[in-house]
């Protein structure tokens, strides 16, 4: 609740473990005693179950070479309140067919005057 990031640059960069380990969620810190451990896609920021999030003046970028199971900028689901302003998000560069932003299952979502690269859809959003 209430969190916040104003100014800042973000950049995914490959790391030593990505071929071997990646592709995954790994919650087995918050939860030592459980199998946490699950295949998933990777956005650049996840969110999942955050009410009163913004992002303002927020850069993503991506290394180079990384694989294909990066995905979104954002991907947010069960949000309340997000709002995102003046930030450059996209999707990774093996993805680009993919809007920067998926959204799904949340209430009072704002974007203002945000920008993606070239040709990429700025918002998918899955509400029903």
């Amino acid at each position: 609740t209430n969190i916040g990031f104003d100014h800042v640059k973000l950049q995914i960069n490959k790391g030593k473990y990505s071929d071997t380990y990646g592709g995954n969620f790994d919650f087995r810190p918050a939860y030592p005693l459980s199998t946490a451990l699950y295949k998933h896609d990777i956005p650049g920021i996840y969110v999942q179950y955050a009410d009163h999030l913004k992002l303002a003046d927020f850069n993503l970028s991506w290394g180079d070479d990384l694989p294909a199971y990066f995905t979104y900028g954002l991907l947010a689901g069960n949000y309340k309140d997000l709002s995102i302003q003046n930030s450059f998000l996209s999707p990774a560069p093996a993805k680009r067919k993919l809007s920067a932003i998926k959204l799904s299952n949340g209430t009072k979502p704002v974007i203002l005057n945000c920008s993606t690269g070239k040709g990429i859809q700025l918002i998918q959003n899955a509400e029903k």
